[in-house]
């Protein structure tokens, strides 16, 4: 319960500094110090609050090494929004070489728990054919699993994509997008 109130506390603390130009900037680095020991600690949704707070440049400059050192900590631990963002910053080349293969890779292990974000990233990679050989039956398939949740972004990027396709590539989507949400997002 401790770590849960202190991750809140410590969030909502840089939110705070974020929203208000007027908020000093002690509460800035208390928030981050909490972030930190429990980070140090082992708990992944810290380590992943801490990469990004690297990666934005919270305290100042963006710093990618440490975002990708926390990032990697809590991805280890299977923590889906550390391993997407990790697939950003490889498709994004951001303080790493621009791998598409490795982005992909990342996204997938974040996709297999049912992480909207990544799902739609690897739709698109698998549109534009950035890591794997391009596929739009399985594009669309990416894109129907991340409307599971009715995401209004979701369904207008999934809608206007399907609009581009055939019927018999639609359904052929639509069939393995049914046998992916079978399997959990495995083997997909």
């Amino acid at each position: 319960m401790f770590r849960v109130v202190s991750l809140m506390f410590a969030l909502n603390l840089i939110s705070f500094n974020a929203l208000s130009s007027e908020i000093s900037k002690p509460p800035q680095f208390e928030a981050e110090t909490l972030l930190r020991e429990l980070a140090g600690l082992g708990d992944p949704e810290a380590q992943n609050h801490l990469g990004v707070l690297y990666q934005i440049g919270q305290s100042g400059r963006p710093n990618y090494a440490r975002a990708i050192f926390w990032f990697r900590k809590s991805a280890a631990k299977g923590f889906a929004k550390a391993q997407f963002n990790l697939g950003q910053l490889f498709k994004k080349g951001l303080g790493v070489p621009l791998d598409y293969v490795t982005a992909y890779r990342w996204f997938k292990k974040s996709a297999e728990q049912g992480f909207v974000p990544a799902k739609i990233n690897l739709a698109s990679m698998y549109r534009y054919g950035e890591g794997v050989v391009e596929n739009r039956i399985r594009a669309m398939m990416w894109y129907e699993l991340a409307t599971v949740d009715g995401n209004p972004n979701s369904l207008t990027i999934r809608n206007t994509f399907r609009k581009m396709l055939t019927l018999q590539e639609v359904r052929e989507a639509e069939k393995l997008a049914k046998a992916c949400s079978l399997r959990a997002f495995k083997l997909c």
